[in-house]
């Protein structure tokens, strides 16, 4: 298992078996509903597990932000665009 303080980057972190984990779970739980528009959908590799307060190089090694289950909803992948304000959206 990975642990968080080897982590330099944020898609090291993305590839870590405990946010891979975390994901999956999450997903899971959501039955395959956004959180946001609360679309079912219905190919779970569009569902993004999202973090509340964006993950950072400052913040991604404290999992009280990064893996905390509080501070992730699991959305589409069109909210996730709105969320970040990508692709239009504002």
């Amino acid at each position: 298992m990975r642990k968080l303080a080897n982590i330099t980057n944020l898609d090291d972190f993305y590839r870590t078996e405990e946010w891979t984990a975390l994901t999956e779970k999450l997903k899971q739980q959501s039955h395959g509903v956004c959180a946001q528009c609360h679309k079912t959908i219905a190919d779970w590799s569009l569902l993004i597990v999202h973090h509340k307060i964006h993950l950072t190089l400052a913040n991604m090694k404290d999992p009280n932000i990064s893996l905390n289950e509080n501070n992730l909803e699991v959305i589409c992948l069109d909210c996730h665009n709105k969320e970040h304000n990508r692709f239009g959206y504002n």
